[in-house]
């Protein structure tokens, strides 16, 4: 199994700190300060369209600096220490799937990034859909270790059985692209092939769809429902 990089640690920390149900403080559209490096950009789903009002994190260390995105999208963050190496990075809306991931600070003139949420995806077991995985999409962290650019799709069952999620095309072989399928039961995942499991009826479990190698994939998932 590859090792997780050292970047993602921090990472780690602050989901199981969100997880226990730490409360945080109010934000702003900014954070002033007279000195440091600073985080700016834009929200964006995955169509490219601007996301307002998704919370921003960024820590590392023992600092913790919070802000929220505008009407258009834009964010920035002060106050960043000169230097700061490695942080995470998380971002939140209601109805998009969690952003977590790290970057480098390291200069005065801080760093431009667009930061990218997708909207949650559900489908109903035995039914099927495109997910759309990019290289710069945030990784996944839990269940697994690995960091490679993922989706979390929520696979919805309607009957109890054996469900069956596999990958049945790409729509970009030239990009070189390895798919890995993943659930909380299989954390390892399976490569290119069929990833099965228990479910009982009206739960909904999390697949990660992950994207090992290439620029960018277009996944067609099917799933498949069976009786036990």
């Amino acid at each position: 199994m590859p090792q997780m990089h050292a970047c993602v640690r921090p990472l780690l920390t602050l989901a199981a700190t969100i997880a226990v149900g730490c409360s945080q403080p109010p934000v702003s559209p900014t954070v002033a300060s007279t000195h440091g490096s600073t985080l700016s950009g834009r929200v964006l789903d995955g169509d490219g369209e601007p996301v307002a009002g998704a919370r921003i994190t960024v820590f590392g260390h023992d600092d913790i600096t919070e802000t929220q995105s505008d009407a258009d999208g834009r964010y920035r963050v002060f106050d960043l220490p000169i230097g700061y190496g490695a942080a995470g990075v998380d971002v939140v809306k209601d109805g998009f799937e969690r952003s977590l991931l790290s970057i480098v600070l390291g200069t005065a003139s801080g760093q431009e990034r667009d930061l990218r949420l997708h909207r949650i995806l559900r489908i109903t077991a035995s039914e099927s859909a495109e997910v759309r995985i990019r290289s710069d999409d945030p990784i996944c962290i839990d269940p697994s270790e690995f960091e490679y650019p993922c989706r979390r799709v929520r696979v919805v069952s309607t009957s109890p059985g054996r469900l069956f999620v596999s990958p049945v095309d790409t729509f970009d072989p030239v990009a070189a692209t390895s798919v890995v399928l993943a659930s909380p039961g299989h954390p390892d995942g399976t490569s290119g092939g069929t990833l099965s499991f228990d479910v009982v009826a009206g739960t909904e479990t999390v697949v990660d769809v992950r994207l090992v190698r290439g620029a960018g994939a277009s996944i067609f998932l099917q799933t498949d429902l069976r009786a036990r």
